[in-house]
């Protein structure tokens, strides 16, 4: 007798279809809460907003175990469907339906296609970062360097020749009138070479930093080179000046240097030392010694010629150290509103603390928002600690994870991951710094948005500038709430176009923890995905190279997964146009690979007040 056939379970079966068909009911109901919104979306994008909405339909329940039976049944486990949710949900009920008992059900066609979804954000992207050559579909953005405003063209060129496609302007640093020049510079190449390049500039958004600290003693450590047995490899190496260049201290003489071979001292510990010295020319002079000495301002020095004394001379001009606060697991640390510079914890003779260690912050107001009991974090999070006192003038930080010797300095970042702040990410800086912007660049990099108030206050400041069409805006999610808030901050983004999101994975993975980056930058990608919003891979990629000239093995998988984004942004460092040629080519080679993984769709970690049931 032969075998009967395998037919699924009528019970799965009905299961399965009244899940998806419940995703749909929430899709309308989405489309509900969000018809505000959803009039205000650009022509252009209106069918995307549309399909993020089923999106967060589909993900608003746990849905692994019906993936798991539709895979058991030969069917789409709608695990790349982040483009195109209802068309896939439409078919795969079609085969549900046949299944169960053959019935062909009648369904309207959705807005976006199977097909029509990868368009659109072909499309997009290419109406944001431009259009790239057929052989590498991923976009290559580069952060130009200030030395760039000054070269005549020759970093741009070789950015260009290598593989840039956007070049990135960091309004942080810098000035209008060198901005200007780098652009200028970025136009001249990219039309001379006929190698199309966007320009995109950062604004800086509100930064919270440590102030400054009182700085260290004005002491200069000149030190040789030795091999492990103590023998001397290389001289330490000191320049002076001789006339009146600010960047070196300066030796002060009567003295005729024409043949002074030789200087003597005795450094701050009272060692007899000596340098060699060698006429650099008639501004510098390159002091050497073959032991370590420790250099002040006021020192006096012999100076020496051919075994004759020539006279004395005095050093002078010698800047003070960078400071640094030492603090431990155990310490407490005030965060001050008063601009005076920090200090390290004072003791009695009984090594009691008499008064903590304090460093002001860069953005006083943070003061008056912050509670206690929530997190605090320094320097990209290699410090932590929490909020045990709120005063009028200060906060008190218990220190709650220290490496040992660690050191806090001056110009640090703070985040405070569990924070709540009522102030906007435009500050009065970026609202001018947006005039230049808007009449020189092809788009804008949106810093510390956290929620839709955010962005109402860009547009604000955007419509009264007369920016160009199709003036592209790039929201950067660097933080907590920036994530938690990105399927609201979309739809509100979509009143413009065109639009795209930078995935800051540095501050991001402070905010979030390390832990989380690999989930939180995936959800993100996700969810973009389903806005048919391009992506931007940024923070570290390729970073030892770009610093150091080789990378790490993890640095080049990095890449690998960074092909799912639409551009892929490198920041800085001397190896840069290596760096720029060496991605190009692992971008371009990977693009013939499939990329084999199994997704599956948990719930998405999204506030209550969003959802609908």
């Amino acid at each position: 007798m032969a075998a009967a056939k395998h037919r699924p379970s009528i019970k799965e079966l009905e299961k399965s279809i009244d899940t998806l068909e419940k995703v749909i009911a929430r899709t309308e109901k989405y489309k509900s809460k969000f018809s505000e919104d959803l009039t205000k979306i650009n022509s252009a994008t209106k069918s995307s907003a549309e399909n993020l909405l089923a999106y967060m339909a589909l993900r608003r329940k746990d849905i692994r175990k019906l993936q798991s039976y539709l895979g058991s049944i030969g069917v789409s486990r709608l695990a790349r469907a982040e483009s195109h949710v209802i068309p896939s949900i439409n078919a795969l009920l079609k085969i549900l339906y046949s299944l169960r008992d053959g019935h062909k059900l009648k369904l309207d066609e959705a807005k976006v296609s199977l097909s029509g979804a990868k368009s659109s954000i072909k499309v997009n992207a290419e109406n944001l970062f431009g259009k790239v050559k057929k052989k590498r579909f991923v976009r290559i953005m580069v952060t130009i360097p200030t030395t760039a405003a000054f070269d005549g063209g020759k970093t741009i060129r070789e950015f260009l020749e290598a593989g840039m496609n956007v070049a990135r302007i960091n309004c942080a640093h810098d000035s209008p009138e060198v901005w200007k020049m780098m652009i200028t510079s970025i136009r001249k190449e990219s039309k001379e070479l006929g190698i199309p390049c966007k320009i995109t500039m950062d604004l800086a958004g509100p930064k919270i930093r440590t102030g400054a600290l009182k700085p260290g003693p004005a002491v200069q450590k000149v030190k040789p080179l030795r091999n492990t047995c103590g023998e001397v490899l290389e001289a330490g190496t000191y320049t002076v000046s001789i006339s009146d260049q600010a960047e070196f201290a300066r030796l002060e003489t009567e003295a005729d240097l024409t043949h002074a071979d030789e200087l003597k001292l005795r450094d701050t510990r009272g060692k007899k030392r000596s340098f060699f010295m060698q006429q650099q020319d008639e501004e510098l002079v390159i002091l050497k010694s073959n032991r370590t000495v420790y250099l002040e301002n006021s020192c006096t020095v012999k100076i020496y010629g051919g075994g004759t004394k020539l006279g004395k001379g005095t050093i002078t001009g010698i800047s003070p150290t960078e400071s640094a606060l030492s603090l431990k697991v155990g310490d407490h640390l005030r965060l001050t509103r008063n601009d005076i510079p920090g200090e390290n914890a004072s003791f009695d003779e009984h090594g009691q603390v008499v008064n903590p260690a304090f460093v002001s912050v860069t953005l006083p107001q943070v003061l008056d928002e912050i509670k206690i009991g929530e997190p605090i974090l320094f320097d990209d999070g290699k410090i932590g600690g929490i909020i045990r006192e709120t005063l009028p003038d200060h906060a008190t930080i218990e220190i709650t994870f220290a490496p040992p010797g660690a050191k806090l300095k001056a110009d640090k970042g703070i985040n405070f991951p569990e924070s709540h702040f009522s102030f906007s990410g435009l500050t009065v800086k970026d609202e001018e710094d947006l005039t230049f912007v808007t009449k020189h660049a092809d788009m804008v990099n949106l810093s510390f948005v956290n929620d839709v108030s955010d962005l109402d206050k860009f547009f604000n400041a955007l419509n009264g500038l007369n920016a160009p069409k199709r003036f592209g805006l790039i929201l950067k999610i660097e933080t907590r709430r920036g994530f938690i808030n990105l399927p609201s901050l979309l739809l509100r983004s979509m009143v413009h176009y065109p639009v795209g999101v930078m995935i800051a994975r540095g501050d991001l993975a402070v905010e979030c923890g390390w832990h989380q980056l690999a989930e939180v930058q995936e959800e993100i990608r996700r969810m973009c995905e389903a806005a048919h919003i391009p992506v931007i891979w940024a923070t570290q990629v390729l970073e030892g190279l770009a610093k150091r000239g080789l990378p790490s093995r993890a640095e080049i998988t990095d890449v690998s997964a960074s092909q799912q984004a639409e551009c892929v942004m490198l920041n800085k460092g001397p190896y840069m146009t290596q760096t720029i040629k060496t991605l190009d080519y692992i971008l371009t080679q990977l693009q013939g690979y499939g990329i084999k993984q199994t997704r599956i769709l948990p719930s998405l970690k999204m506030p209550p007040s969003f959802w609908v049931d």
